[in-house]
């Protein structure tokens, strides 16, 4: 049994007109909403022992809060560019990545990709997924290599959890 816990990074500040997109900062509310995270994800019994994030400055505080919120050490969490720049076919890329030892894992990205994700994964269209949203995924693998070309096939051994969202 695999769990992958799909996070959508907390609220960032505005993008302006001088700042890239992929350096964009938590806001004040994204940063309490970070730290609020590894508190919800205990709530439900979920341990991630590896955690893939997006390199973008909000994915990463994100993560860093989850990361440090579960008390994991700092090699638990890797920047995966992958989660970034290639969309859905790059979380499918993510999950290689993941050790074949670790039962629960959590992306930290970002939408439309994590909501296109979920689809792709399970066959069920979630709406976007809120700034701090979460979304889990059990399914009966010994494996994290999924095969992208049959997503609807495995619908039945994958189980989706309504998504927790807090508040901004």
């Amino acid at each position: 049994m695999k769990t992958l816990i799909l996070i959508r990074h907390a609220a960032a500040q505005s993008a302006s007109s001088a700042e890239a997109d992929k350096t964009r900062p938590l806001s004040a509310s994204g940063a309490f909403q970070a730290r609020q995270l590894p508190k919800i994800l205990g709530s439900h019994n979920l341990s991630p022992t590896h955690i893939l994030s997006s390199p973008a400055t909000r994915a990463i505080n994100t993560a860093q809060a989850i990361t440090f919120g579960l008390g994991l050490p700092e090699h638990a969490l890797e920047t995966c560019h992958e989660i970034y720049f290639e969309g859905t076919k790059g979380l499918f890329s993510a999950l290689m990545k993941i050790p074949p030892q670790t039962s629960c894992a959590c992306l930290v990205g970002h939408n439309p990709h994590l909501s296109d994700f979920v689809r792709a994964l399970t066959g069920t269209r979630v709406s976007d997924l809120a700034t701090g949203g979460i979304a889990v995924i059990n399914f009966d693998t010994a494996t994290w290599i999924i095969n992208q070309a049959e997503p609807q096939s495995r619908t039945d051994r994958f189980e989706i959890l309504p998504e927790i969202t807090i508040g901004k």
